[in-house]
């Protein structure tokens, strides 16, 4: 297994959980439950069962789905059909077990469908699912979650700016297609946009290129804090500086 795609997976569920621990009812929580439960459940299964699919590299077009996945590892460890499950793990640093509160973790999945797929309406994640998904970092191959708790600024950051999207989500769901080409032409105009500095950047609601810079480009990738003038999306100095660490990483190491 190229440890590149589980580290992916880990870094996938610790960033998922930890805004769900900072807050289980930010915009999307059903969707982020759903990811950091599905990641965090391949990795353990491709360190638990033997020739899983989640060992497979490339992986397989179609993974199994965080339902399958509870029933995997909990089949493995003796306890299918139980409502919890004691996974065993075993290492040169230490031995243990951990607790799979299966019945938890497979009602959040089944209650938090609904959201996901358009059926009804968010704030379905509770408190004790996002426990029970926290819970899941104690096996060994997993330990991913501990470095996000380091800095409680990076957590708010992310759930005010989850937030700040849905807002301007919504904001833009009420202008017609002429308001929004109005506003896109003003734009360009007021700010002489394509000609001036700052450059004018792509807006992560809207998708124009209409989001003005506020501050400065300390890292030289273009991405800042700012405002579009368009659907009103606010990005943070907290929320570019995170994008611009994304870049540095993908720009160094890949």
């Amino acid at each position: 297994m190229n440890g590149s795609l589980q580290d992916q997976r880990r870094e996938i569920y610790a960033e998922a959980t930890s805004v769900l621990d900072e807050d289980c009812l930010v915009p999307g929580a059903e969707a982020l439950f759903d990811q950091a439960l599905t990641n965090g459940l391949l990795v353990i299964a491709g360190a638990f069962i033997p020739g899983h699919a989640a060992t497979e590299d490339p992986p397989p077009r179609r993974l199994p789905s965080a339902d399958q996945l509870l029933t995997d590892v909990a089949k493995q460890a003796g306890h299918a059909g139980g409502r919890t499950a004691a996974v065993p793990f075993g290492g040169a640093r230490r031995s243990g077990s951990l607790l799979l509160k299966v019945a938890q973790l497979r009602d959040a999945v089944q209650r938090t469908q609904t959201a996901r797929h358009g059926r009804g309406p968010g704030g379905q994640v509770t408190e004790a699912d996002v426990q029970a998904l926290l819970a899941l970092d104690e096996h060994p191959a997993l330990q991913a979650i501990a470095g996000h708790y380091l800095d409680k600024t990076w957590r708010e950051a992310q759930v005010d700016n989850r937030i700040e999207l849905a807002r301007a989500a919504d904001f833009l769901s009420h202008l017609s297609a002429n308001e929004i080409t109005r506003r896109v032409d003003e734009a360009e105009r007021a700010n002489d946009f394509g000609d001036g500095d700052p450059k004018p950047q792509e807006c992560p609601v809207c998708g124009n290129n209409t989001l003005l810079g506020t501050e400065a480009d300390a890292f030289g990738y273009g991405t800042t804090a700012g405002t579009c003038l368009v659907c009103s999306y606010r990005r943070s100095e907290e929320t570019a500086y995170d994008l611009n660490l994304d870049q540095e990483w993908r720009t160094r190491w890949q």
